[in-house]
């Protein structure tokens, strides 16, 4: 008994000695490095696809659209063609001519009697130009005949007087495959008062002078609308070429 009292007091006594011998809690070690992300795990199967809604209801009609130009099928027509000019007469006022050509395979027995033949020239008219006050000449486009202006040969300013005309004009009773087109060019002109009086520059010249100047001045083209299309054309103001080629879907 009296050694398991001594034994009792040793190791109370070592107990009490080892925690008097405890030192202080040390400082947290440093953080570890992240670990490797795990991989993503595979994708899940596709649903199944919902059921088609319903047809919705038709939507309100649209407005009518505008009506689109008509076809030519029905029309025929020309070129531009540029009149092939010979003399007809030398004059002291003017310089008459006629177009060699006379033949037209438009002018059908068909065309003539039973639908619409137009004869429309093309040609220069005189303009004031308000940035630079002067005239210039623009191309312009007239039913039946042309008064198609050009400048005075040899004439270095832009008055209105530096411009004389010549006319090109179709006759009137035409026949099947027969279209005959005349001319003349204009030797007088005008003064600063407006005074007319025969032009020296172009007075006393022999016809090749004439003929080359007339030589791009003018071109006609023939439009035939055949009988079964007349009808659809009572209000087209064909005095209005632009009128006349957008009714019609002509191409220059």
């Amino acid at each position: 008994m009296k050694s398991l009292k001594l034994f009792s007091t040793i190791c109370l006594s070592g107990i009490l000695f080892l925690n008097a011998c405890k030192g202080p809690e040390g400082p947290i070690g440093p953080q570890g490095s992240t670990g490797t992300a795990g991989t993503n795990g595979t994708n899940g199967n596709a649903g199944i696809a919902g059921a088609t809604g319903g047809t919705g209801a038709e939507g309100a009609a649209g407005a009518t659209g505008a009506q689109g130009p008509m076809g030519n099928a029905n029309v025929v027509y020309s070129d531009w063609i540029t009149p092939n000019w010979v003399t007809d007469f030398n004059g002291t006022d003017a310089f008459y001519v006629t177009n060699k050509e006379t033949t037209n395979s438009l002018l059908t027995k068909d065309a003539i009697n039973k639908g619409l033949v137009y004869v429309y020239f093309k040609g220069n008219t005189q303009v004031y130009n308000q940035e630079t006050k002067e005239y210039e000449l623009k191309e312009r486009i007239n039913q039946n005949g042309f008064n198609s202006y050009f400048k005075i040969p040899g004439r270095i300013t832009n008055k209105w007087y530096d411009f004389t005309t010549s006319n090109a004009y179709f006759d009137t009773k035409i026949g099947e495959n027969f279209l005959a087109i005349y001319g003349y060019l204009d030797k007088r002109g005008y003064d600063e008062t407006a005074k007319r009086f025969e032009l020296p520059e172009l007075a006393g010249k022999a016809n090749s002078f004439y003929l080359d100047l007339l030589k791009n001045l003018h071109q006609y083209r023939i439009i035939v609308v055949n009988g079964s299309t007349k009808g659809r054309l009572a209000s087209l103001d064909w005095n209005d070429y632009s009128a006349v080629k957008k009714a019609l879907n002509l191409k220059d």
